[in-house]
């Protein structure tokens, strides 16, 4: 034989062996899924927050949907899968509705959250506009220093928090560095108080738009960040203003993603569990 037809046989027969391990594989995983169904929907059923959710199985895979009260609930509940004997992995499509609140009643609360009365003045200052369609809101306006901008932006953020646990602080330098010290992971862009929480080694997952993570953030292997690689005017950009700003529309599941694997990283979190935000 031709050695050409030797290579043709030795790739037919390696094809042929990955196939049959695959196959074998998937039937493995497929002889427990009976096992995992019944399992898993009676760790659920005996706990009352997770009444609204159901599971279906397949190879070895639970699937999980339905909806929660919480999004701390979505993840035990996605952990309440992996623990499960012989689960290979778990799709988390469980949904977290929340309140659903009309647009004018949201723009009647934000309107009085963003109504400040500044110290040393006597005055109530208006600083903003806004608008709410759908449940997006936009904000309009101006300010003098930038502190009531941020400082709205953090109400209308506390506003939207289901948790109940999200707080705005007002530190000093040395307060915050001991704030992001004490912090399991933190989360923030190409800034001064990012720059602090990598001086205190605090676990990182930097959201970085039009500067570079290689030049501008954290010099730690384990640090994580997120950005648009798909960009093509983010090469050398630096830019401190832009119409665009499309370098920061950033994904909300990537940086999921992201705070879950950073925080593996540093081992606060199971390994296993990576696979529950989905």
């Amino acid at each position: 034989m031709t050695k050409s037809v030797w290579k043709s046989m030795g790739g037919m027969l390696a094809v042929g062996l990955l196939s049959a391990t695959l196959a074998a594989q998937t039937s493995a995983a497929t002889r427990y899924d009976n096992q995992i169904q019944t399992t898993v929907t009676q760790k659920l059923a005996a706990k009352k927050q997770f009444q609204e959710v159901k599971s279906s199985v397949e190879d070895g895979i639970v699937t999980l949907t339905g909806t929660v009260d919480l999004y701390q609930r979505k993840l035990d509940a996605a952990k309440l899968a992996r623990k499960t004997s012989n689960v290979t992995g778990v799709r988390n499509l469980i949904t977290v509705p929340g309140p659903n609140v009309p647009d004018a009643q949201l723009e009647q609360k934000l309107a009085r959250k963003l109504t400040y009365v500044r110290v040393g003045y006597d005055n109530t200052f208006d600083y903003f506009a806004l608008g709410v369609k759908d449940g997006v809101v936009t904000v309009e306006g101006q300010d003098r220093t930038g502190v009531g901008r941020d400082e709205a932006l953090a109400d209308i953020a506390l506003s939207a928090a289901k948790s109940g646990k999200a707080r705005a602080v007002s530190l000093s330098l040395k307060g915050f560095y001991a704030l992001a010290k004490g912090a399991q992971v933190y989360v923030g862009g190409d800034t001064g108080p990012t720059h602090l929480a990598v001086a205190a080694r605090t676990p990182i997952v930097g959201l970085f738009g039009p500067t570079e993570w290689w030049r501008n953030g954290s010099p730690y292997s384990n640090d994580v960040c997120v950005e648009r690689n798909d960009v093509d005017c983010r090469v050398d950009c630096h830019r401190r203003s832009c119409s665009k700003w499309i370098c920061m529309d950033i994904d909300v599941g990537r940086v999921l993603h992201a705070v879950t694997d950073r925080l593996r990283r540093a081992g606060r979190i199971a390994a296993a569990e990576l696979v529950t935000i989905g």
